[in-house]
């Protein structure tokens, strides 16, 4: 940023995110659609590249029409392995059809400037075919090597996210998620052959995705795998904030774990924590306001990036945990992982602010994982999430002053509505706009503050599914894709104006 002209500072706002969560590299190369119960159906209507798919059964004949679907150069079947090498019922086809779409797509990213893509993550059951090496089995990993070598030469630079919101469902149902502290080796594990496995092609990784998500009870099942009795759906959680917060604690010592297995396996890798930033302000000037926010941020914000970045639980926490009845079960040799298995960098998501208040009758907005009360002195985008660059300026100070570290910027994007014109273009000038107003608040936050930013990705470079909302139309891509909501479209990719 520092060596940077203005001119140069326009065309960076195509720097991209491809925060992909489970299904990274198939929405790299399409759709992240999957079915289990129609699948030729399915296979008729989709161009399919580098799925994973799970059948109840190895049908020879459902092989056979996978293979001749064109495009497709290589289906085989192999038995699903879980996280603690226990054999499931299912069985996975690997589908190898490299078409054309990851010829187009990286280019595309290329083309635009692109020289991070970051939280890449890995589909789950790539994660459990990853503990096969236990057994000493051989983990065929050609298909990520392709994904990993077609970025080296197109001179982009990928960031792998360990764990993106895609606890395998085995390790719900047998322990819980990580309400279980046999879930901590689990993850080692597999951290450990990812890390052995990708030396000298992955030199960043995140640990877990916006670890702190948590500190809210929707993080029971999203984030932690904690299904609680009476657990409906996804909206409809039961929450126990002691079952919540020992499986946080859990989490927090895989991440340790991971950082010093990752610096005894590759000493050139550099570990990273990911927060979900969700940065208040006061609405009034009112004490209590104040004091509101205060608590605000360090409960969501500052609680695991304190204990990531530092190597203990802040002050804070013991009147916290008294406060709400929680006991956590740490040992001596959990706080001496967690002091020694400090992160190497500080990685953050970034959308808007909100405001905190006393006052129960304010105006509410919503935003990324948390809402809060309107800020009168913002706008907002289509669904809600005010816009605050200055925010954006302002949070990355306070995360160089409380830790010193390098940062960098893994989410940051604008969900809005595309037109694809009847000639292929589509006019986003709302998403310019917000991209060059959010560039210019990090470079007066390098140049003018002294932060230390060494990067900068968007979510997400090419269109995909809103985890938010679950819809195709809210839309954060530099690159259109072809599809609807109900999965509908031909998939073709279109540049934007951005």
């Amino acid at each position: 940023f520092r060596d940077m002209s203005r001119a140069a500072m326009q065309f960076l706002s195509i720097i991209a995110l491809c925060a992909l969560g489970t299904f990274a590299f198939s929405a790299l190369d399409g759709t992240a659609r999957m079915t289990r119960t129609t699948l030729n159906t399915y296979y008729e209507e989709n161009n399919l590249a580098d799925y994973w798919i799970s059948l109840p059964t190895a049908d020879r004949a459902a092989l056979d029409k996978v293979a001749a679907v064109p495009g497709v150069t290589r289906v085989r079947a192999r038995t699903t392995v879980d996280m603690d090498t226990t054999l499931s019922d299912d069985i996975t086809v690997s589908v190898t059809a490299y078409d054309g779409a990851m010829d187009i797509n990286i280019p595309l990213l290329r083309e635009g400037g692109v020289i991070y893509i970051g939280n890449v993550a890995f589909d789950t059951r790539a994660e459990l075919e990853a503990c096969r090496a236990q057994s000493g089995d051989r983990w065929d990993d050609a298909e990520i090597y392709f994904v990993f070598d077609e970025l080296k030469a197109h001179g982009i630079e990928p960031i792998v996210t360990l764990s993106h919101y895609e606890m395998p469902l085995h390790l719900v149902n047998k322990y819980n998620g990580w309400a279980s502290r046999e879930v901590i080796v689990l993850f080692e594990r597999y951290a450990r052959t990812v890390i052995a496995h990708f030396k000298g092609k992955v030199r960043y990784y995140l640990t877990f995705n916006e670890i702190n998500c948590g500190t809210l009870p929707l993080g029971n099942y999203m984030s932690l795998g904690i299904r609680n009795e009476g657990t409906r759906d996804f909206l409809h959680q039961v929450d126990d904030v002691q079952v919540r917060y020992q499986a946080l604690h859990h989490q927090l010592v895989a991440s340790a774990c991971t950082v010093l297995a990752g610096h005894e396996l590759d000493p050139e890798a550099k570990i990273g924590n990911m927060i979900a930033m969700m940065p208040v302000y006061p609405l009034t000037c009112n004490p209590k306001d104040m004091l509101e926010f205060q608590q605000n941020w360090r409960q969501f914000n500052w609680y695991c990036a304190d204990v990531q970045c530092r190597g203990a639980y802040p002050y804070y926490a013991q009147s916290f945990w008294e406060k709400n009845g929680i006991h956590l079960e740490i040992t001596d040799e959990d706080r001496e992982t967690l002091r020694r298995g400090t992160v190497d960098f500080f990685s953050l998501s970034y959308y808007q602010t909100n405001c905190v208040t006393v006052d129960p009758n304010a105006a509410q907005a919503s935003g990324n994982l948390l809402g809060g009360a309107k800020n009168p002195y913002l706008e907002s985008s289509q669904w809600g999430w005010q816009v605050d660059p200055d925010g954006l300026r302002y949070t990355l100070n306070e995360i160089e002053s409380r830790y010193d570290l390098p940062i960098i910027i893994v989410e940051n994007g604008l969900g809005a509505r595309d037109a694809l014109e009847a000639d292929g273009s589509i006019h986003d000038p709302y998403r310019i706009d917000y991209l060059q107003r959010h560039i210019r608040a990090m470079k007066q936050a390098v140049e003018e503050d002294g932060v230390d930013l060494f990067g900068y990705t968007t979510w997400g470079c090419i269109d995909l599914v809103s985890a938010s909302t679950g819809e195709m139309a809210k839309r954060y891509g530099f690159i259109y894709v072809d599809c609807d909501d109900q999965g509908h479209g031909s998939f073709k990719r279109y540049k934007k104006d951005s």
